[in-house]
């Protein structure tokens, strides 16, 4: 998903759980990587800050997944994402 967008050479700002995970985003060609804990709307909000579109890749199978998206979409509408993909 990340490469698709980054071939239509739209913007992309990832929001992942640890830092290690941002070398492979940055090899793909992410510059704007935010580190967060999904279970913490707080970390999140500031996430969503500026963004007009949102593709939400949850972790699939996990106990707290409904809660996690969410948080998701609770921080998309108080932020105006104009639209919102659960992936």
């Amino acid at each position: 998903v990340v490469a698709a967008l980054l071939e239509r050479s739209a913007k992309v700002r990832a929001f992942i759980r640890n830092a290690e995970q941002a070398a492979g985003l940055r090899v793909l060609g992410v510059t704007d990587v935010v580190v967060g804990d999904m279970l913490r709307p707080e970390t999140i909000e500031p996430a969503v800050q500026g963004c007009t579109a949102m593709v939400h890749i949850g972790p699939p199978m996990h106990a707290d997944e409904k809660l996690i998206t969410s948080h998701f979409v609770q921080a998309a509408m108080k932020a105006r994402v104009a639209r919102f993909i659960y992936y």
